[in-house]
Formats: C-alpha cells, structure tokens, sequence
C-alpha cells in the first residue's frame, strides 16, 4: 500500500495491516510543484488579470470557512483580512489577486466588492471559471496569503514565501511548516514588506516538518 504517510500508515497497521508492507509516497497532489515549469510568462499571466507585470502580484486564497469554526464569524474576519491586504498593498504599488474557493460560494459579497474594485489594485479570480490552474497563480504571485488555504503550504513547497491572516482564532497547522501569521491590520504591513523584501527563505526545521 503506497500512503501519504504517518497518519495513513497507522490507520493501516491498527486494522492488522503489516507495517512493513505500507510505502510512505507524500501526498502526489504536490509532485507538481518539483521542478515546475509555468504554462505562462509573467507578461501573459499579469494580462489575464489586467495587471502590471512590473509591480509585485500578491495572491490571497480565500476558503468558505465551513469547518473547524463558527462560518458567518470567520466569513466576517475573512472579509475583514482582504480589505487590509488590499489596502496595504495599495500604499505599497503593490497588487492583489483574490483566488476565489473552488467550493463557489460567494465569500466577497457586494459590497466588498464595490470596495475592492474601489481601489483599483484588486482582481478576482472566479471559480466558475478559473483563469488559471492554482499551481500557476502560486509561480507568479511574489506573496501568498490566506486565512488557512493549503496554498500557504504549495506556496512553501514552491518556494515563494506565504503569510497566514489569522484574523480569527483557530488550530493552524501550517506553523510547524514555519508559516508566519498575523492577526491585525497593524502586523500585516511589517510582514508583508518583509517577505517581498526578497530576503525570505523556507526554515530548516519548516521543511523537515513538511
């Protein structure tokens, strides 16, 4: 039995299976971010978008949040950490993609809508029909964020450096990975001007967890 590892292994082995016989493989949906060659040039990528290549594209992958918390509250801090993001970035020249779930449920709403559009620096990647696979939004972004996507962890694995907006409070998991967090409008521009200072790089011990 070929399995994704240690928790996999001992469901196995605790229904009589032979240890011996399991193969910890890793999960395979991340094998694409080895060597990874992009479909598309940062040129092409930025014009689906309507974006300028030039200037830094930060992605925030946003989850419907029906799991492990209230929903409506964390909905609420989701919305909350998107205005911020999209704000700072616009102090910073900087630009926002926001990759809607693959669930399709509305998250963004109306009026945060109106807003982000507002500042002009924002674009919505639908998932009715998305305008790229997420291993590709993950090449060209220069940040990723999230509330608690795994595309924090793809992004680590890819290499570009990623930021947990835990505007709510929860179990993240990704902190053994050494995924910084921040959990108000005042952290976020220090963290965010850190990791796309250049400087970043994945630690030791986040990789050996991961």
């Amino acid at each position: 039995v070929l399995g994704w590892g240690g928790l996999q292994r001992e469901i196995f082995v605790e229904r009589g299976y032979p240890a011996e016989r399991f193969l910890a493989v890793g999960a395979p949906k991340f094998d694409v971010y080895h060597d990874m060659e992009p479909l598309l040039t940062r040129e092409a990528f930025a014009r689906l978008f309507g974006l300028d290549p030039q200037r830094k594209i930060i992605l925030f992958a946003s989850q419907p949040l029906d799991s492990q918390l209230d929903m409506r509250v964390a909905r609420d801090a989701q919305r909350t950490a998107i205005l911020d993001l999209a704000k700072t970035l616009k102090e910073l020249d900087a630009q926002l993609i926001v990759r809607l779930p693959p669930s399709k449920d509305d998250i963004v709403g109306a009026a945060l809508e109106q807003q982000l559009k507002g500042l002009g620096n924002v674009a919505i990647d639908d998932a009715q029909c998305y305008l790229v696979p997420p291993e590709e939004a993950i090449y060209h972004s220069d940040l990723v964020t999230s509330i608690n996507s795994t595309m924090l962890f793809e992004a680590l694995l890819a290499g570009r450096p990623s930021l947990s907006l835990k505007y709510t409070e929860f179990d993240q998991i990704w902190r053994h990975a050494g995924i910084p967090a921040v959990m108000s409008a005042e952290e976020l521009r220090p963290a965010v001007e850190q990791l796309l200072s250049g400087e970043w790089k994945p630690s030791e011990e986040g990789m050996r967890w991961a």
